[in-house]
Formats: structure tokens, C-alpha cells, sequence
């Protein structure tokens, strides 16, 4: 199944929230301003490969994880 976009930008809000980052923190990690960022994850912008990449390495999940949700792997 092919994941929406809305399902992934609640992820990117709810994995931001969770590791305790504020919107700015996360735009400065992807080298990108706030506003970029928001858009990113209210969905007015699209997320391009590279992004999808930075995001999950900032969170340290997989790209398919935060695609479809999945849990991450067992440490």
C-alpha cells in the first residue's frame, strides 16, 4: 500500500514531538528554514528522497518506518 502524504507528514509531527524537537531544531539539522519545514509537515510542500532520507536518520528509524509507521527495530 502506498502511503499518503498525510499519513507521513502526521508522523514526521508526531515523531518531532515525541524526541522532544521543535520545528526550528529540526529545519536547521536539514539545512532549511522553519517556514520550509512546516510546509514540509503540514504537506504544502513535497518531500523529496533526500529529505525522506535526512528525517529518518534524524530520528534514527528507517525510511520504511516512517513511510508506513512501522515499528522500529529491536535494539
Amino acid at each position: 500500500m502506498v502511503p499518503s502524504r498525510k499519513d507521513i507528514c502526521e508522523r514526521m509531527k508526531s515523531l518531532r514531538g515525541r524526541n522532544g524537537y521543535i520545528q526550528d531544531e529540526v529545519a536547521e539539522r536539514l539545512n532549511m528554514s522553519q517556514n520550509a519545514y512546516s510546509e514540509l509537515e503540514s504537506g504544502k510542500r513535497k518531500l523529496d528522497i533526500e529529505r525522506l532520507f535526512q528525517i529518518a536518520e534524524i530520528y534514527s528509524i528507517s525510511v520504511n518506518s516512517l513511510l508506513h509507521g512501522l515499528p522500529p527495530p529491536p535494539r
